[in-house]
């Protein structure tokens, strides 16, 4: 946000927001952990109380089809969430059970523009997997590397991670991580009034001045 590489700064800054963040994501996996083991026991049971005689029937299957539709659902409602919520606490300096109740409640007020953004979010992810698997291949594997390979395709998660910001710039200021401060070489781009040229110079040839009424 700021195009600096500052960690020790930012951390003692955001401590506390990046606290809450961890508690909360903390309580969400594990809710969600809860959900799949609960989830995956109840269609079991059933197997389980059969002993070896049971028979996957259709209904299993189909069961077991839409369980795992719904965990990836949930899952990847969390993700988006997520994304919303940290810009949400770095602009707003709020916990992050705050930040949660106003992402949802912008999913709730703009489904439109979320929509859109999911679909080109998801659009994004697969280039940037294709590029990803194109690079290890080219690389021999190098690429594949975890500390390598995030140096190679940086600007891969830089342009996902610009890319939340950018959208929730449309919401007003209280969701605009630049509004207060906005780096110099950033101004081309993100202001939202184009740059005022400057005013031309004087001319390096002036024209002849017209000839006096006394010639």
């Amino acid at each position: 946000m700021r195009n600096r590489a500052a960690i020790v700064a930012p951390w003692k800054e955001f401590r506390v927001q990046g606290n809450s963040l961890f508690l909360f994501s903390l309580l969400i996996v594990l809710l969600l952990i809860a959900f799949v083991v609960i989830g995956f026991f109840a269609l079991m049971l059933p197997l389980i109380l059969k002993g070896g005689n049971a028979q996957l029937d259709l209904g299993f299957w189909i069961s077991l089809s839409l369980f795992v539709f719904l965990v990836l659902c949930l899952a990847f409602g969390w993700m988006l969430v997520s994304q919303l919520m940290v810009p949400i606490m770095y602009r707003q300096r709020c916990s992050a059970m705050h930040a949660f109740a106003q992402a949802m409640r912008l999913m709730a007020t703009h489904p439109g523009p979320i929509i859109l953004y999911v679909l080109f979010l998801l659009l994004l992810m697969l280039a940037a997997a294709m590029i990803s698997c194109a690079a290890a291949c080219v690389t021999c594997c190098i690429a594949a590397i975890p500390y390598v390979g995030t140096v190679v395709l940086l600007p891969i998660p830089v342009t996902l991670c610009a890319f939340s910001l950018l959208f929730l710039r449309q919401f007003g200021p209280d969701y605009n991580v630049w509004a207060d401060s906005m780096p110099p070489e950033f101004l081309p781009i993100l202001s939202s009034t184009p740059p005022v040229q400057a005013p031309p110079g004087p001319s390096l040839n002036p024209p002849p001045e017209p000839p006096s009424s006394n010639a």
